[in-house]
């Protein structure tokens, strides 16, 4: 079995596409990781908008750990995401900072929940502007405070 260096998971937006292209390479994971890229990149890990969008991004990279056992999960999200904007899970059309807020708040859960099902795994979050940089998300006690997400009423009937 060949290894891999991490699997990536990112969004299909053409708007990214090369920017998170180029900084894979700059990076020594372009070439060497598995991707997967979904519209919404970790929006269905955290807010399914269907229990069926969670379960089949979870069995990817399930399939990328049992195929390819990568040392790393980079999980890049973006500025003006629709997937998270086709609800307003995050408006889009917000400014820079807001928009990258929101999504540090989301990265935190999606961190955690990969962490819990791949503990031997590295798990790194990623944020790209539009005008085309990515940066490295770090969490520390102030910027993950209050980060639960609130479950629709119909979550309780299940």
């Amino acid at each position: 079995m060949k290894k891999a260096k991490a699997t990536v998971l990112t969004c299909g937006d053409y708007r990214i596409q090369e920017t998170v292209h180029r900084w894979l390479a700059e990076n020594g994971y372009f070439g060497k990781s598995d991707e997967i890229i979904v519209f919404g990149g970790t929006r269905d890990l955290v807010k399914p908008l269907d229990d069926d969008h969670f379960e089949y991004l979870l069995r990817q990279l399930e399939l990328s750990v049992e195929m390819h056992d990568p040392d790393e999960i980079l999980l890049i999200d973006h500025q003006d995401c629709g997937g998270y904007g086709i609800d307003a899970t995050i408006e889009c059309g917000q400014d820079l900072q807001d928009d990258k807020r929101c999504h540090e708040r989301f990265s935190a859960l999606a961190k955690e929940l990969i962490e819990a099902r791949f503990p031997d795994r590295a798990v790194k979050c990623c944020y790209v502007d539009l005008p085309g940089s990515v940066s490295q998300i770090n969490f520390d006690e102030a910027s993950v405070e209050g980060r639960e997400i609130e479950k629709d009423d119909d979550d309780d009937n299940d």
